[in-house]
């Protein structure tokens, strides 16, 4: 394996096993992980259009007013349409 950071990578890491749980490095990985497969994903806008439709069939809604948009300092974000409704960009929310 290898750590890349944007379009830099190290030298080949030999890999013999995966990350212990509790590790510090483990939610970095995960984090890592997610992020790539967003951008292997196609448009935002069209994701959500998607997920909000898919809703509408099993007769759920999306709350437009508590549905937010956040990123990291790597991709810039302008607010989405879903339906009639612009989403939020933030740079931190409440959880719960």
């Amino acid at each position: 394996m290898s750590i890349r950071v944007k379009k830099h990578s190290t030298r080949a890491i030999p890999m013999q096993r995966g990350v212990r749980q509790g590790d510090v490095i483990s939610p970095k990985l995960f984090t890592e992980a997610l992020e790539y497969t967003f951008k292997l994903m196609e448009d935002l806008s069209i994701m959500l259009s998607d997920l909000n439709e898919s809703y509408r069939r099993v007769g759920l809604k999306m709350n437009m007013d508590k549905t937010k948009i956040m990123s990291n300092i790597h991709v810039v974000l302008t607010p989405k349409l879903v339906g009639n409704s612009a989403l939020e960009v933030v740079d931190e929310y409440t959880y719960l």
